[in-house]
């Protein structure tokens, strides 16, 4: 669901800050009073027919949130909105209200029809899934009202709320066969797969005591602005570590560049784009996916980190230090 551009500046007026007041909610949950609509604003953008007073969250697994609110992957969340009293002004046509969690590129929603009690709408519900591997970093849960209007929807940005959601890891989907094949018949792998998102960083362990000699790579960048892909290869994105173990061990780092150790996951579509050359980064797999113009490519990459000497790891460590993207990163080795 798109948002018109004339009500970007109401969803920007909707800000609810990081230092709002959360009120406890029943099962460990949390209330986030929404502010009212200042009348300054009733003549540049006309009110929303619908007006939220709070948003209650949680945890489905009766985990306790508090603000500033962090989510997590591989959760789902339950939510429920109340309205503002007296503040309805909208025939009982069809209306959806939806919440959306955006994590700078991937997003998950969850919708609730509006229905009426005599001339009041109803408390909404549902239920926000979360799965692993899904997103992550500086986010926002959005609430968007949807009225149907003839044969179209006209839609209301109503409130936006910053959120962090820490990643959590799946089981990598790569085959055994293709890690051989690109890092050797003894690579170790973790089997793991996630997607980092501004600000968002994750620690796997890995098996104690084993000494290694480089560590690998599988992923892509996504969700990259254009213009950020036309600056040339060398742009840091995200940055790579093995932590030693014991009380002397150091901390291992190596960057992850684009152009140079990884590229945006659909860099075959941007056949002009000639300041980052896919040649110059390994590439470990390609496949199409279905898009509104039809099949478009896909592909991940590989690198392997060398410090020049064993290592004892007790785990490896990915973070994504650029402002904007989505690190995909599809799977971790250690070599031998």
């Amino acid at each position: 669901m798109s948002i018109p551009p004339s009500w970007r500046a109401l969803a920007a007026l909707a800000l609810v800050l990081s230092a709002w007041s959360a009120g406890a909610a029943a099962g460990g949950g949390v209330t986030i009073p929404l502010p009212a609509r200042p009348l300054a604003f009733e003549l540049e953008h006309p009110a929303a027919p619908l007006e939220p007073a709070s948003l209650t969250l949680e945890d489905s697994t009766r985990g306790t949130l508090a603000g500033p609110l962090v989510l997590h992957g591989g959760r789902d969340y339950d939510w429920r909105v109340l309205w503002r009293p007296g503040h309805a002004m909208l025939p009982r046509r069809e209306s959806t209200l939806v919440l959306r969690l955006d994590m700078g590129g991937p997003f998950r929603e969850s919708e609730c029809r509006v229905l009426w009690a005599e001339r009041s709408p109803e408390p909404c519900s549902g239920r926000l899934s979360l799965p692993a591997a899904s997103g992550s970093g500086r986010s926002t849960l959005t609430l968007l009202l949807s009225v149907a209007e003839g044969g179209a929807a006209t839609v209301w940005p109503l409130a936006v709320v910053p959120v962090t959601v820490e990643p959590v890891p799946a089981p990598s989907t790569l085959s055994d066969a293709r890690i051989r094949e690109v890092f050797g018949a003894d690579a170790v792998r973790l089997n793991v797969r996630f997607r980092l998102g501004p600000g968002a960083a994750l620690e796997i362990p890995v098996p104690e005591g084993v000494p290694f000699s480089r560590a690998g790579f599988v992923g892509s960048m996504a969700w990259l602005p254009r213009q950020d892909r036309l600056r040339g290869a060398g742009r840091l994105m995200a940055e790579f570590q093995a932590l030693e173990d014991g009380q002397d061990g150091e901390t291992l780092s190596f960057p992850i560049r684009l152009g140079v150790e990884t590229l945006q996951t659909d860099h075959e579509a941007f056949d002009r784009e000639t300041t980052l050359e896919k040649d110059a980064v390994p590439l470990f797999d390609t496949w199409t996916v279905d898009g509104p113009g039809g099949p478009s490519p896909r592909s991940n990459y590989h690198a392997v980190f060398a410090p020049g000497r064993r290592f004892v790891p007790r785990a490896l460590r990915v973070a994504l230090v650029a402002d904007e993207g989505v690190l995909q990163v599809d799977e971790l080795v250690l070599l031998p």
